[in-house]
């Protein structure tokens, strides 16, 4: 799913406000689309290009979901818009009737947080800050919202920690930590290498750990690791494990390199990329977090061919 928040301004004011949500919430995968005084200054722009727009942005191949912002007179072309979405296959896409002055505080040149879905407001929250705390109440265990918190923040790179407040009204054995934690572990099996700490917020159990995790995951999120000992851990990675092959073709790794940080972003040059399969890349990964660490922060993997005289070397 692509999240979609489409704003119609109606004046300068509400302009400026909506350009300011844009830059706070533009974010893959939300798409944003501003009409008429908005981005360009499409005065004339009609709900036929924010759909198309929308479709645009969003990525073809996704079904959009999310929210049309409209008030007055627009309410209605907004409703044509969600119609024409829907004929597309764009089922989850809802109209919102909302006078400007309710979302936008002019006074301030600020949008008003406070009434935006939750979804949106969870992204926007995630996208300011480095450090993610998945907080859990204990008493209450996972729920659905935690999961879609906790994908965002997977989704947007950020280092993330499970923290199980309210411990200390839990009934406990000397299993019961370790029984939760394979619990949470399989709930949040998409974030294995968030660390999980089991807290209280009213005795203070264990807060003190958590801030030194906090910064030790920030510290993970942004670092950056030299190309000469990438290629070593590779080598010796590829050499106890063997490249996987297909119909006589192996996958040969030439190299890797470290592009960025916030999360650690490696390039991986090699032979086919339909080789590279998503196995074996975990296996390479799990590799590089057993001697680097990386604990608390995703990390992302670019694939590019390198070809041979013109030609792929399989040999």
């Amino acid at each position: 799913m692509v999240d979609l928040l489409v704003i119609r301004p109606a004046d300068a004011y509400e302009t400026a406000c909506a350009w300011k949500i844009a830059i706070e919430a533009e974010t893959e995968p939300t798409a944003i689309i501003l009409t008429r005084q908005g981005v360009k200054n499409c005065t004339h722009a009609t709900y036929d290009d924010v759909i198309k727009g929308a479709y645009i942005v969003g990525h073809e191949e996704d079904e959009l979901e999310g929210i049309i912002i409209a008030a007055g007179s627009e309410v209605s072309l907004a409703l044509e818009g969600q119609k024409k979405l829907f004929a597309m296959g764009h089922k989850g896409v809802r109209v919102v009737s909302m006078p400007c002055t309710e979302l936008f505080d002019a006074q301030n040149a600020e949008y008003k947080e406070s009434v935006l879905p939750d979804r949106i407001r969870a992204r926007m929250a995630v996208e300011r800050a480095d450090v993610c705390v998945i907080m859990i109440d204990a008493t209450e265990g996972f729920t659905e919202q935690d999961s879609k918190v906790a994908g965002i923040a997977h989704d947007l790179g950020k280092a993330c920690i499970i923290a199980v407040n309210k411990w200390d009204a839990v009934e406990k054995d000397g299993h019961t930590m370790d029984k939760e934690r394979k619990k949470l572990m399989n709930d949040f099996s998409f974030m294995s290498y968030a660390p999980i700490i089991f807290i209280s917020a009213k005795t203070g159990q264990r807060l003190d750990r958590l801030y030194e995790l906090i910064k030790f995951v920030n510290e993970q999120n942004s670092m950056r690791i030299s190309t000469g000992k990438l290629n070593d851990v590779l080598a010796a990675a590829t050499a106890r494990v063997q490249p996987p092959t297909d119909k006589g073709k192996r996958l040969k790794i030439y190299y890797m390199t470290q592009a960025s940080t916030r999360p650690p972003t490696f390039v991986c040059f090699v032979n086919s990329k339909d080789l590279f399969h998503y196995s074996y890349q975990r296996y390479i990964d799990n590799q590089i977090r057993e001697v680097f660490g990386l604990e608390g922060t995703p990390t992302r993997y670019v694939v590019r061919e390198r070809e041979k005289n013109g030609k792929k070397d399989y040999k």
